[in-house]
């Protein structure tokens, strides 16, 4: 099976999407240092923090469509009617929550003083938001017609650096900075949104509000999982810049602008293979359970070579990368480099198990047990240890809680022989 799967189009859909996710990672090697040095830690911690509240908005547009449309998608991409009446739903139902979130977000800033300072920053970085309603990856990834994200989102991040380093040259930059990472971003998803006639020859078909709120319906015990299991990390945030000042905010960004886009690696594989595997678990469950059997831990051996890496590599890559008034990140760093590991377990046994055998109720309750594990050991690691310590012990132990109980699910279940949801 994994020859097959290797010279098949579930490869070349990887190997597309890593290409987009190395060459985001190789982009932000050079602007995020950059904008580390030249806003330093106050102001580049404030435009993280910004970015990292603005994630709320984020996981509200998606609205699980990533895993629910995509799904549908994948079983009906032969049905260009029902290809139609799915994406009309979907761009519609993200705009109007665009439109809901931009509401919500004025009202928090009008409510909180601190953010009241800064408004014009808010505004600028919630264009990102724009962006991701904007680009259909749910779309493109469910038909496994990957070529049409990887040349724009790569043109996207290369336009950003540029402009970066022609507009940004002091700390007072510092909205011009979110502004053009923020532009890159929306650039990139109008042209997305522009190459699907070209991916299915589809139409437009005004959905009906009884439509929208079935959409909404069926997909709100997914969107309620995934965005309790999302906001751990910007919550954890929020909090960070709540008790610690933005040098603070700034060194623990510093490091987690390094791993977010390592553990964002493991995405590509798991994205090329869900739709593969939600087909395969209802036409050929033995196989695919087969296969996770095999290659589980073979699909994550990279991960660890990565996590052991970063424990000789931070020291040098945090001097050379952000200089000595970031070298606080190193340790940070260094306890966040295995988290990519876990997430790559977790997937096989979550993504590739659950979710594609279609055990959505027991994953959620899981995910949502995962979240609330994080606010438990939260303020444990805040009593014992500085703030921005803290938050990076907080990510592994999580991370590592939700793999034991994902593995156990599988353990458990494909020991009693457990296929379909009870």
């Amino acid at each position: 099976m994994i020859k097959r799967l290797t010279s098949s189009l579930v490869a070349r859909n990887a190997a597309i999407l890593y290409a987009v996710q190395i060459s985001g990672y190789l982009v932000s090697l050079i602007t995020v240092p950059y904008l580390a040095r030249t806003l330093a830690p106050a102001r580049f911690g404030l435009v993280a923090y910004a970015q990292d509240f603005i994630w709320y908005f984020v996981l509200l547009t998606d609205y699980s469509f990533s895993v629910t449309a995509t799904r549908q998608v994948a079983i009906h991409q032969d049905d260009r009617l029902a290809l139609s009446r799915l994406f009309s739903a979907v761009m519609t139902a993200k705009l109007c929550l665009l439109a809901l979130g931009f509401v919500l977000l004025n009202a928090v800033v009008a409510a909180v003083p601190k953010y009241r300072l800064e408004w014009p920053l808010f505004l600028i970085v919630y264009l990102s938001v724009a962006s991701y309603v904007a680009f259909p990856l749910w779309y493109f990834v469910g038909l496994q017609k990957m070529q049409y994200v990887g040349v724009r989102d790569i043109l996207g991040k290369f336009l950003v650096l540029a402009a970066v380093f022609a507009f940004v040259h002091g700390p007072g930059d510092y909205r011009i900075a979110a502004g053009i990472q923020a532009g890159g971003l929306l650039v990139t998803g109008l042209l997305g949104l522009a190459a699907v006639p070209f991916a299915s020859p589809i139409r437009f078909i005004r959905p009906t509000v009884a439509e929208l709120r079935l959409l909404l319906a069926d997909g709100w015990p997914v969107f309620a999982t995934l965005f309790l299991a999302g906001i751990g990390p910007s919550t954890n945030v929020v909090i960070l810049g709540l008790v610690a000042s933005s040098e603070q905010v700034g060194i623990y960004s510093a490091a987690s602008r390094i791993i977010f886009p390592l553990r964002a690696m493991v995405g590509p594989l798991v994205t090329a293979l869900y739709p593969h595997f939600s087909h395969l678990a209802v036409q050929a469950p033995e196989r695919a359970l087969r296969f996770l059997r095999r290659y589980s831990l073979l699909l994550s051996l990279p991960f660890l070579m990565l996590a052991l890496g970063l424990v000789f590599a931070a020291p040098p890559a945090v001097r050379l990368l952000y200089g000595a008034r970031y070298a606080q990140s190193t340790l940070l760093l260094q306890i966040m480099g295995v988290t990519p590991l876990l997430m790559s377990l977790s997937h096989c046994f979550s993504t590739y198990y659950m979710l594609a055998f279609g055990f959505t109720r027991q994953w959620s309750r899981i995910t949502v047990a995962g979240v609330l594990f994080n606010f438990l050991v939260l303020p444990v690691f805040l009593w014992l240890v500085r703030p921005s310590l803290a938050i990076p012990l907080t990510m592994v132990a999580d991370d590592l809680f939700l793999l034991i109980v994902y593995y156990r699910f599988y353990a458990v279940g494909t020991a009693a022989g457990r296929r379909v949801p009870a």
